[in-house]
This record gives C-alpha cells, structure tokens and sequence, in this order.
C-alpha cells in the first residue's frame, strides 16, 4: 500500500477545485449578468414611473 504525502494530497485537491471552478464559473457569470440587467430595468421602470411616461407607454 503506497502512502500518499501532504503534497500529493494538496496537489489532487488544487486539481479537484480547479475542475470545479471550471465547471461552475459560466453559470455564476450569467446569473451575475440577469442580476444586473434585473437591476437596471428597475431603476429605469423606476424613473418613468416618477414622470408619469409608463402612462403614456401604456396607450
């Protein structure tokens, strides 16, 4: 039986997380970007609704 050192077990480790990272970024990077465009079309809903414009859009 072959016993693995503490550098062999930290080098499969880095290489588990790497494959992880790779696996979840695309999906944290377009929940990042709903996120975003959720945010700006409030703000922007927001501020026609101040000046009475959602009204007019509404016609």
């Amino acid at each position: 039986m072959k016993s693995w050192s503490v550098v062999d077990r930290e080098t499969r480790f880095l290489y588990c997380v790497e494959g992880l990272i790779t696996l979840l970024a695309p999906g944290i990077l377009w929940i990042s970007f709903i996120f975003t465009g959720m945010l700006g079309l409030g703000r922007s809903f927001a501020g026609e609704r101040e000046e009475g414009c959602l009204e007019g859009l509404r016609l």
